[in-house]
């Protein structure tokens, strides 16, 4: 896993990269903030569950005032504080240099993970800032309702689901009261029955064929599809500038037991967390080997980059890429 440029990674076109005017500009601003509403949403509604779930100074259980404050603290100011540890991402381009969207959203840019070394652009401030705004408006006080009632109730089928509250950033159509009457206690959800493999509870998730995590990791940006491809990949809003192939999706493994804990952020490594194992070959050629005589100068026929990705359901539901 080589993640040095070469002649042959994918650089966009000068039509793409072209100065946008004043009224394209923010009219990608404004689909940016459009596209991340529906997973704002489901990421504030966490946020809360896990606040309501809290004890108070005095042992008891969170009021709904204080959820509240909670949710509106959560995107408050010119910096939320959700963009401590959220990035707004342009899609890359698909490999003829079109720019994608999601074949059921038409979604050009994606919320996901960011770490600590991603630099913040004035683009992505303002567009996370009028999501925030957008969604707390609209459903602050059902989340924070939903929460409380959820952290009071002993049995949690008949409680409103994150769906209900999100549908209308999310294009949910709930035609009835019953369809709101489902579990949402997320440690429940996360418990496997010991005959059901790491594979089919990936694909239940919605980890099927092409379907895409998102990571901004600094400089680079990481897009890895389940069974598609894995490309990182540069981003200067609102556009996608370099992009490089790290292989296409060759073969699906075993799988193991467990992620091996070295593998695993700090947090996680209390947890058996089973994984699916898929390789991806054939990606953008290396520009050389490195050799000791020049360790700083690659030399000879580069390699194509490969890549293994071992798939597991996260312990928390957060979508991450670690690597």
């Amino acid at each position: 896993e080589d993640h040095s440029m070469s002649t042959q990674d994918t650089t966009i076109s000068d039509n793409s990269r072209r100065k946008l005017t004043a009224a394209e500009y923010f009219a990608a601003m404004a689909s940016a903030s459009a596209d991340v509403q529906c997973a704002l949403c489901e990421v504030l509604a966490k946020e809360s569950h896990a606040f309501a779930g809290t004890a108070t100074k005095t042992g008891g259980k969170q009021p709904e005032t204080r959820v509240l404050e909670h949710i509106r603290e959560l995107c408050k100011g010119d910096l939320p504080l959700l963009m401590h540890s959220l990035a707004i991402l342009p899609r890359p381009p698909d490999e003829t240099g079109d720019e994608v969207e999601d074949a059921k959203n038409k979604k050009r840019f994606v919320l996901c993970e960011r770490d600590g070394q991603s630099s913040l652009t004035n683009f992505e401030q303002r567009a996370f800032q009028s999501a925030c705004a957008a969604v707390v408006d609209a459903v602050d006080l059902e989340l924070a309702e939903i929460a409380v009632v959820a952290a009071k109730t002993t049995k949690k089928t008949e409680t409103k689901t994150t769906q209900a509250a999100c549908g209308s950033f999310c294009d949910i159509k709930v035609e009835n009261d019953n369809a709101k009457e489902i579990s949402i206690t997320e440690q429940e959800s996360l418990k496997e029955p010991a005959d059901v493999s790491a594979e089919e509870t990936l694909l239940t998730s919605g980890f099927d064929g092409g379907a895409c995590m998102y990571s901004a990791k600094g400089y680079w940006a990481w897009e890895v599809c389940f069974g598609g491809t894995v490309r990182q990949f540069h981003a200067e809003y609102p556009t996608v500038t370099k992009v490089v192939s790290l292989g296409v999706f060759e073969a699906q493994g075993t799988g193991g037991g467990a992620l091996p804990e070295t593998d695993l952020p700090p947090a996680w490594r209390e947890h058996r967390l089973r994984y699916v194992e898929q390789f991806f070959v054939g990606g953008a050629m290396c520009g050389g080997v490195p050799t000791e005589a020049k360790p700083n100068r690659q030399v000879g026929l580069g390699r194509a980059r490969r890549t293994v990705v071992r798939w597991a359901c996260a312990p928390d539901g957060v979508e991450r890429v670690t690597t």
